[in-house]
Order: structure tokens, then C-alpha cells, then sequence
């Protein structure tokens, strides 16, 4: 079982989440396959190296503090990827990242005067620290310069990431929209936990989620995906999920058992909660178990070090 972050015996304290589910519509199966698909990616980075991505062309790896991942080609699909990897189960690694819960402002800094970063966040966007800290341009030049290749001009970005990975992938991806002008720019997350405010919020929806781009999947009693708390003791910590949110209920793994939640007024769909109470054990294996694999990987790739 992987560690869990402070949050959740955050929210386990804070006696948040006893909520309820209505079934919706599920999705079709096209979509259901792009989730599978990009779920591939998402596990793969959890190895190192991981020679072949999903199967696809490595392209590089990085590493800074508590960040880590890789860029792979997907000549199939047309697409950049960028795979952040999660909380592996090392103490150090919630320590450097998941334990800076506060919010922040939204900035971007960048010591490369040649390519300054943009950044059109709305005033009053705030992030968490942790987060934050952790994604901001360090993979920017990568990506610029393989779009910069004649071959590649036309290709999209794709930022992938499950658990943590899946916060620094949500931030990736608006930061990568704001200095990738012309390129095609979606996300797909999965077990994200909340990673910054309303304003956040409704930023990546209006960003990335205005043309259905931004796939923040989330299963029954995954409990990470309601961490940290939206309140504690009646006070609003701030924080809000983005949309739109793909829900994977119990009954096997199909497009059947995914339905789509679109943000509701508070930013969050309440048909779209963690099913039932909290619970640390059945958190710990739903969150680490999504559309039929578990990480670490099966879909690593045939020359993979680990065949």
C-alpha cells in the first residue's frame, strides 16, 4: 500500500466525507479508451527509467526536489507527453511537496531571459506551495524545442499524472497553454487531489476545460480525490477541484461504469463525491487501482527494463 499524505488523516479528522452518489449518464466508449490510454502513461512514471512509455518514444526524463517524470512522442496520436509521476512510498517525497498545503499565488519565474514565462492567471488565483514549487518550467524547454522541430510543429501537449503527479499535470497543463500559444493543450489526471482555490478552479475550467480537455478522473472511496478538505470546523480552506470530473464506480471496467460530472455551482458536482464514509484501508487500495490496472505499471512497454 503506498503512503498517504498528511491530507488524509487531515480529512479523516476533519469527519468531511460521508457523502452520497447518484448514478449519471456514463461515457461513450472512445472517451473510455482515451482514459484507459493516457492511464498508461500516467503509471509508467512511476519507473525509471522507463525505456518505452505506453510503447511510444521516450524523449526524456527530470528530476528537481520532489519532482519526477518524463516527456515521451506519440507519432499515433500526435501528442507530446508529459508524465508526472505520484508519491512514490518514501516519506521524503510528502515531506517536499504534499505537506506545503497553504495556498500561494499563482506565479511563474523562470532565471532564462531569452524565454521569459507568461502567465495569464486571473488575479486572485492561489495554488498549493508544494505543487506549485514543484512543476514551475522545468519542463518548459523540453517541450518548446521538440515543438520547435519541423516534424513535430503541429503536434498537441498532453500532461498525464495520478495522485500528486496528477496536481503538477493540472499545472502544467495551464502553464504550458500560457507560453505554447497555438498548441493544443489537455490533461488527463487521475486520484488528483485539490490543488488550488476557486479562482484556480474556474481558470484551468475556462483554459483547458472549455473545449473538454481537462479529464480529472476519480473513483469510489478513492478518498485522496477530496483532499485537502474544502473546510475544516466550518472554516473554507479555499480549496476546489476543477472540472470536469470523470467518476468510475464499482461494477467492472467499462465506459458503462465512467459517468462525466460537469462543475456544479460551488465549482464541485456533488453527485460526483466519494461513495459512502472514509476509510484509510479501502483509500489506500482504490487510490492506487484505476479503470482496471494497479500501479506500479503493467503497460510499461517491451523494452522496458523490467521485462
Amino acid at each position: 500500500m503506498r503512503t498517504l499524505s498528511v491530507f488524509v488523516i487531515f480529512g479523516l479528522l476533519s469527519g468531511l466525507i460521508n457523502l452520497s452518489w447518484a448514478q449519471k449518464q456514463h461515457i461513450g466508449q472512445d472517451l473510455f479508451k482515451d482514459l484507459v490510454y493516457y492511464w498508461k502513461y500516467a503509471t509508467s512514471a512511476y519507473f525509471s527509467p522507463c525505456l518505452s512509455p505506453n510503447g511510444k518514444v521516450l524523449l526524456g526524463e527530470f528530476s528537481e526536489g520532489g519532482t519526477q517524470g518524463y516527456i515521451a512522442r506519440d507519432d499515433a496520436k500526435r501528442a507530446i507527453v508529459v508524465a508526472f509521476r505520484g508519491s512514490e512510498p518514501h516519506y521524503s517525497d510528502w515531506v517536499d511537496t504534499n505537506l506545503d498545503f497553504l495556498l500561494v499565488p499563482y506565479k511563474l519565474t523562470s532565471s532564462d531571459t531569452e524565454n521569459p514565462l507568461i502567465n495569464t492567471a486571473p488575479i486572485g488565483v492561489t495554488v498549493h506551495k508544494g505543487f506549485l514549487e514543484g512543476v514551475v518550467h522545468i519542463v518548459m524547454k523540453s517541450v518548446r524545442d521538440e515543438l520547435a522541430k519541423a516534424t513535430y510543429k503541429e503536434y498537441r501537449v498532453i500532461t498525464v499524472g495520478h495522485s500528486l503527479g496528477g496536481s503538477l499535470a493540472s499545472l502544467a497543463a495551464v502553464s504550458l497553454r500560457d507560453n505554447l500559444p497555438g498548441t493544443y493543450v489537455s490533461m488527463f489526471t487521475y486520484g488528483q487531489p485539490r490543488t488550488g482555490n476557486t479562482k484556480y478552479a474556474g481558470w484551468v475550467n475556462k483554459a483547458i476545460g472549455r473545449q473538454f480537455s481537462a479529464h480529472r478522473v476519480t473513483r469510489v472511496s478513492d478518498g485522496v480525490t477530496v483532499l485537502p478538505p474544502k473546510s475544516v470546523k466550518g472554516i473554507d480552506t479555499g480549496y476546489r477541484h476543477h472540472g470536469l470530473e470523470y467518476y468510475q464506480s464499482d461494477g467492472g471496467i467499462s465506459a458503462q461504469n465512467v459517468s462525466p460530472c460537469k462543475p456544479g455551482a460551488d465549482l464541485e458536482n456533488p453527485d460526483c463525491p466519494i461513495k459512502n464514509s472514509f476509510n484509510i484501508t479501502e483509500t489506500g487500495r482504490r487510490h492506487s487501482e484505476y479503470l482496471g490496472s494497479v500501479y506500479p505499471p503493467h503497460f510499461i512497454g517491451k523494452h522496458s527494463r523490467l521485462y
